[in-house]
């Protein structure tokens, strides 16, 4: 698995991979840097996301207004 420079999201993709199979989070980035480059997995939410789970993510999203998406189609259609 790489992207255009194998550094952030697919090494993020191989360390999920890794925890999922049993590795703690630390060892998986560990591993991927020592297999790829100690630049590997440097974007800090990546890293925080494989340590702490999905629990960064929602934290860092905007919070809707309890709105779905088909309320805020243009015009007002909603699709059936």
């Amino acid at each position: 698995m790489r992207c255009h420079s194998g550094y952030n999201r697919s090494g993020l993709v191989v360390a999920q991979t890794l925890i999922e199979l049993g590795q703690n989070s630390t060892t998986a980035i560990a591993l991927i840097r020592q297999k790829r480059s100690p630049w590997a997995l440097n974007n800090q939410t990546f890293e925080q996301y494989l340590n702490t789970g999905i629990d960064i993510e929602l934290a860092n999203r905007p919070r809707n207004s309890g709105t779905t998406r088909r309320e805020h189609r243009p015009g007002g259609a909603r699709r059936r």
